[in-house]
C-alpha cells in the first residue's frame, strides 16, 4: 500500500482509517442487481467472488458481461477499491451464470 501525506490526499477524502466495516453476503446471478448502496460516508470496499462465476461490477444497473463494466471479478477472485481513488456511488453486479456469492466489505469511518 503506498502511504500519502496530507498534501496528495484530495480534501474531500478523511485519511483518518477506518475502525468501522460491514460484511454482506450477495448472490448474484444472470441479471443485474445492486451489490452495494451508494454511501457518502464510504472510505474503500473489497468484494470476494466466493463462486466459481465471473462477477462484472458496474455503476448502473446497466452493467452485463459484455459492457458497461468496469471490473471483472474472476472465480475466487478479490476486488477492492480503496482511498486513493474511492467511489462512494452504487456498485452492481451481474455473474455469467447463476449463484455467484460475493463476499462485500465496506469500510467507513
Amino acid at each position: 500500500m503506498a502511504l500519502y501525506s496530507d498534501l496528495t490526499i484530495p480534501a474531500n477524502i478523511d485519511p483518518t482509517p477506518s475502525n468501522n466495516g460491514a460484511i454482506t453476503n450477495v448472490t448474484v446471478g444472470t441479471s443485474s442487481q445492486s451489490l452495494i448502496a451508494a454511501n457518502p460516508n464510504r472510505q474503500g470496499f473489497s468484494i470476494f467472488n466466493n463462486s466459481n462465476r465471473i462477477v462484472y461490477l458496474g455503476i448502473n444497473s446497466s452493467v452485463s458481461a459484455t459492457s458497461n463494466y468496469f471490473a471483472r471479478i474472476p472465480a475466487n477472485g478479490l476486488y477492492e477499491w480503496t482511498l486513493s481513488s474511492i467511489y462512494r456511488g452504487a456498485i452492481f453486479a451481474i455473474a455469467n451464470g447463476t449463484n455467484a456469492i460475493c463476499q462485500v466489505l465496506e469500510t467507513t469511518p
